[in-house]
This record gives C-alpha cells, structure tokens and sequence, in this order.
C-alpha cells in the first residue's frame, strides 16, 4: 500500500512516519491511512534516509510494544540488517547474496539473492 503512514506515540506526542514497507496483523489497526501496531519494518535505505533510519526511527520506533523485526536493506550493496526484539534489538547481518534472511514473526525464510533479484532486477 502506498502513503500508509507508521503513527506512534513518544512524549505524549503523534509522531507519523513513512516506513518502505509495514506489516501488521493486529486486528486494533484498522485505520486505511496510517498503522499504529507494527510486527515488521523494513526501511530500505538510501544516503538521504540512511542516518534518519538508523538512528531516529530505530530509537522510536523499537519502543512500540507490537513491533518485532526492524529490518534495514541496503540498495547500493547486498546487506540486509535485521533486529529483532528476541534478540535485544541486536543487529544480525547478511551480506552475501546465498544467506538466508529469517523473518521470525512471519516465519519468512528467503536467500537475499531472491530479495535483490526481484527487487532490483539486471538491466
């Protein structure tokens, strides 16, 4: 879905983000413009998003309580960083394209060269 918003709470403020992809299942979230109950987050990243995602969206949004995975795909390279609540928000990274990323909370398994493959098809 395009322009669907991540809103969460910090402060006693809304803050609305726009995650690259949001996948929830909470049946609390039920708004068509924005989520408020995450389980995973990918962000894929770029040099104008890259520090924003690494730092103020991982900060605020591995606070919300629904929020499993964040997961972070490199567009320039193969490398996918995912941090998982399971683990302590401890980075795991893939970097070679015969790695398998595992998505725990969606019981997803893919090797990441499936994921740039299709993501990025050769020209």
């Amino acid at each position: 879905m395009e322009n669907v918003k991540l809103r969460l709470r910090s402060a006693g403020k809304e803050i609305f983000y726009y995650p690259d992809l949001i996948v929830t299942g909470d049946p609390h979230d039920t708004e068509r413009y924005f989520k408020s109950f995450p389980k995973v987050l990918i962000e894929v990243l770029s040099p104008e998003t890259e520090r924003t995602d690494r730092r103020e969206k991982f900060t605020s949004d591995t606070q919300m309580e629904s929020l499993k995975e964040y997961v972070l795909v490199a567009q320039d390279q193969t490398e996918v960083t995912v941090f998982c609540r399971a683990r302590n928000w401890r980075p795991e990274v893939a970097l070679q394209p015969e790695q398998q990323l595992r998505l725990e909370s969606l019981d997803f398994t893919s090797s990441l060269s499936a994921i740039y493959d299709s993501a990025w098809p050769a020209n």
